[in-house]
């Protein structure tokens, strides 16, 4: 007589091991797994059913040998998508902003009885490996003045050893070259949570004399430290912003020609506007950045090597600069001001890029997201009981029915 076998609960980093075992190995057979750990054979069938699960357990779940399912799954699963939407877009989480996004997502399913409590909130980073939000590559805080000032030093002692004319930043930007100044068009621009086709990725280069060079030998790459971008990278410090100004107003004022055209009966439909176009509007617009805006620029960062060329930009030079800076804001909005149901003002549709995170979904996207998916395990499940199972006949019953027939 065979002797029946203990029961035994394998805890989550078991079942994560033997996930692991099998994506290693496909050929290993479930039969040596469940002998491995002293389970049957359908247990390990249904723990690699849900490998996706396992495999993401974190090192504080890999003791635990039963889950409690959460009070409001829904929620739970339309929250966790959210999080892995904001660390992949690279935006800010806390506490604070998960309690506000539950709130908002159990108004959503209609959850009247959810409180987003300290103990719910760490029950919920705790089974999503959520230790901190913090995003990708960023320092703790930000530098501090006199941190900005000694790295600032450093880089104009490195560069005294080069030309002014050898010197070069460059930093890429994302731009929405077809994308009209409206944010209803922004939020339409990433329906279908797939990737913004009409977004491309710009390289902004220049040396610190804006001349033109001809191939380099050899190249010596320096890169700036952590966070201070904005303050030492002569590229942030106005470049990119110029050239922004100068292709949004390009595209904005082909669209308005075109569409004066079409009113005219000039040509009977608005053409498209194809990546050709905006690479040669691109072109247009950065060749509009002037020599003045370029090397204020630079000055205003003063990472340059003190000399009579590069002084370091005086209150007279950065008032010029912030006024031509609003001289291109003011001819952006001129142009918006023309533009039908245009709802962003000129600094808004300038940065809009930076406020839509590259592939990005909006909530109402993660909402719909998850309905989706629930209404599709629901249609299984309707599927299988609908699903008429016949019973087993014997060949007696068989001859019986074929008589009958007859």
């Amino acid at each position: 007589m065979s002797t029946k076998r203990k029961r035994v609960n394998l805890s989550a980093g078991q079942k994560r091991e033997i996930c692991e075992m099998k994506e290693r190995d496909p050929c290993i057979q479930n039969v040596e797994l469940a002998q491995k750990y002293n389970v049957g054979k359908s247990t390990i069938t249904d723990i690699l059913k849900e490998s996706e699960r396992w495999l993401t357990i974190t090192e504080s779940q890999e003791n635990v040998k039963k889950f409690c399912g959460p009070k409001w799954p829904q929620l739970e699963d339309t929250l966790g998508l959210w999080v892995d939407n904001a660390l992949n877009t690279k935006q800010d989480i806390d506490g604070n902003i998960l309690k506000m996004k539950a709130s908002y997502f159990a108004e959503q399913f209609s959850i009247e009885d959810f409180h987003h409590s300290e103990g719910w909130l760490g029950g919920f980073k705790k089974w999503h490996g959520l230790r901190q939000f913090k995003k990708q590559g960023e320092a703790e805080s930000a530098p501090s003045a006199k941190s900005i000032e000694r790295d600032r030093l450093a880089l104009q002692q490195f560069l005294t050893t080069y030309n002014p004319e050898d010197i070069w930043n460059g930093d890429e930007t994302g731009l929405f070259w077809k994308m009209e100044p409206s944010r209803v068009l922004a939020r339409n621009s990433l329906s279908g949570h797939k990737k913004e086709k009409s977004r491309v990725t710009i390289f902004c280069a220049t040396n610190a004399t804006d001349e033109t060079q001809e191939k380099l030998d050899s190249i010596d790459v320096k890169f700036l430290p952590p966070n201070t971008t904005t303050k030492l990278q002569p590229c942030d410090a106005g470049i990119i912003h110029s050239f922004k100004c100068h292709y949004k107003r390009l595209f904005l004022q082909n669209w308005i020609n075109a569409y004066d055209d079409m009113q005219d009966g000039i040509v009977e439909e608005l053409a498209d506007y194809t990546i050709y176009d905006a690479l040669q509007n691109a072109a247009e617009a950065w060749s509009m950045v002037t020599s003045q805006t370029i090397s204020n620029c630079w000055k205003k960062t003063g990472i340059l090597p003190q000399s009579d060329e590069f002084e370091e930009l005086s209150d007279d030079n950065d008032s010029v600069l912030s006024d031509s800076f609003d001289i291109e804001i003011n001819e952006l909005e001129v142009l918006i001001s023309q533009f039908p149901k245009s709802d962003l003002n000129a600094y808004e549709y300038l940065h809009i890029e930076d406020e839509i995170p590259e592939g990005g979904l909006t909530d109402h996207e993660i909402v719909d997201t998850i309905r989706n998916a629930n209404r599709e395990e629901e249609n299984v499940v309707d599927e299988i009981e609908l699903t008429h199972i016949m019973e087993k006949i014997s060949p007696t019953e068989v001859e019986k029915a074929i008589d009958k027939t007859i």
